[in-house]
């Protein structure tokens, strides 16, 4: 069996090298003959014949993605669910009715300049939500993009640093606060869980801004809330975020179609990138 590994030319990081190199020692010991490519690369694709039983699409180019499906690639994840993973709105409105949220307020579409001194929308935010107040922008990863305003000059600002760029305002789960879950979802199954802590002060849990994880067992409720959102959004694998509310009920945060799996393999001791690859030649 052949597939092709794709990633992003222009994000080059430890991180990547490290999912780059796993999947392909991972899929010599499954004697699936994976190869390489990155995404500007991958374009000449559209100019050949078909030449891959499958491709393992960890980018978020969708324009690519799109074209690579068209000429009649199987792509694991596909286009559709990668769009709907990488803007936060987009999952809001996929999930709408699904799964148990924070109550979320879109920014309006901007041609220019930014809101800090649109009144109404400030005001809006603050009759329906109040402070503390979680503000995000729509596209973003390991939590640098996420921001928690205290009062309105807080907001404003943040207001101004995000600029044209869309945004989210959510409520603020208190009792979440510098903790979370990461769920492995893999084929519709719980593969592994990460109980994700910051002991920094931090309000996000996330392990780039500081945060430790630690094994975790998840429950019924919370393996059931992964499930359905992987199940509703069409992922073949992705990694699900979940908050605590009161009594430690579950609370829908995010879903990454394109989540690294090096921490959670090695802290719950199992191989995700096996188990991806595995996935996907059953499915081939």
């Amino acid at each position: 069996m052949n597939g092709l590994l794709i990633t992003n030319k222009y994000l080059i990081s430890e991180k990547f090298i490290i999912l780059k190199n796993g999947f392909l020692e991972a899929s010599k010991e499954l004697n699936i003959n994976l190869n390489y490519m990155n995404n500007f690369d991958a374009y000449d694709l559209l100019h050949k014949e078909l030449m891959y039983d499958f491709i393992l699409f960890y980018d978020k180019d969708i324009k690519l993605a799109k074209q690579l499906e068209d000429k009649g690639y199987r792509l694991f994840n596909n286009s559709e669910a990668i769009e709907i993973c990488d803007d936060k709105f987009l999952t809001y409105i996929k999930l709408k009715n699904t799964v148990r949220k924070p109550y979320t307020i879109p920014s309006p579409f901007l041609f220019y300049d930014d809101l800090s001194n649109d009144l109404d929308f400030i005001k809006k935010c603050e009759k329906e939500i109040n402070y503390p107040m979680i503000v995000k922008e729509t596209k973003g990863s390991f939590g640098m993009q996420v921001y928690k305003a205290d009062n309105q000059n807080e907001f404003i600002a943040y207001i101004k640093k995000i600029g044209t760029k869309p945004f989210i305002v959510q409520e603020y789960i208190k009792e979440t606060f510098g903790r979370d879950v990461r769920i492995q979802i893999v084929g519709e199954k719980v593969v592994a869980a990460i109980n994700r802590v910051n002991e920094t002060g931090d309000f996000r849990a996330n392990l780039s801004n500081g945060g430790v994880a630690y094994p975790y067992i998840s429950n019924e409720k919370e393996n059931q809330m992964a499930i359905n959102v992987a199940k509703e959004i069409g992922v073949d694998f992705a990694g699900v975020d979940i908050l605590f509310g009161k009594n430690d009920e579950p609370v829908f945060c995010e879903i990454n179609s394109n989540a690294h799996i090096e921490n959670i393999s090695n802290i719950c001791k199992i191989n995700i990138y096996k188990e991806i690859l595995k996935y996907i030649t059953s499915k081939i």
